[in-house]
Order: structure tokens, then sequence, then C-alpha cells
């Protein structure tokens, strides 16, 4: 993980560069201090249980890659959904991966037309954001 989040800064000013915006996505749960309890609430029922982000499986790097349309849209440019998910340089595919939320993810986008896909480098980022992967 530490590795990882040392390749967050290089990936999305190297996703500025090609024009693409990526974003940190952070994925968990938490309480919440709720200062007025409902009817019936007491201590420390005052917390409330919530979660953020996109869901369990989703990307570290999610935004846009602008990609211009063919002719058939009139050459606009559009914003293609882009999700990076960011591995440590180590780290290898196993069986138990293909099969996990963010193989599924990746998957997802994939077929929804979005650029996804597994970083280990600033370079393999953005090969996914050039559509290369």
């Amino acid at each position: 993980m530490a590795n990882e989040f040392k390749l967050y800064g290089p990936i999305q000013i190297e996703a500025s560069k090609l024009g693409a915006r990526l974003f940190r996505n952070n994925v968990g749960n938490g309480l919440q201090y709720v200062s007025r309890a409902p009817p019936g609430w007491r201590p420390p029922e005052f917390l409330k249980p919530f979660t953020y982000g996109l869901p369990t499986g989703s990307a570290d790097l999610v935004g846009w890659t602008p990609v211009v349309g063919t002719p058939d849209m009139v050459g606009k440019t559009l914003a293609v959904f882009t999700s990076v998910e960011v591995k440590d340089e180590t780290w290898h595919r196993t069986p138990a991966y293909e099969r996990s939320e963010q193989a599924a993810w990746t998957r997802t986008v994939e077929a929804a037309g979005g650029r996804a896909g597994l970083a280990q480098s600033v370079a393999s980022a953005a090969a996914i954001l050039k559509g290369y992967n």
C-alpha cells in the first residue's frame, strides 16, 4: 500500500499532461455524530453509520479522459469515464484477484465503453489513458 500511495500524485500529474483528470477515490465507512438524536435514541447511539466513495471494488483513481468523437458524433470531444487501479510494482495477478470486486469493476467499466485498468507505474497508467491497455 505504501508504494501504491507514492504513485497516485505522479499518475495524476501525467494524466493532466495528457488532458485527462483523475481524482483519488477513497472508499469506506465510518460513524458520524448526530447532534439531535431521533426520538427514542440514547447515547452512544448518537453515532450514525455512513459510507463514502464509489462502490466497494471501485478503483483508486477515477475521472475522465477527453476523446475526440468520430465523424458521426460531429467531431465533439467527449469525456470518457476513466478508472485506474494502482498496485505496487511487486504485485502479481492471482486467480483470487480475477474473482475480486476490483477486477469486476474494471471489466464493467471497460464493457460500458470507459477506459479502465491496473497500473503499476506512471507509464502503465498513461497507457490506460491513451486506450492502449
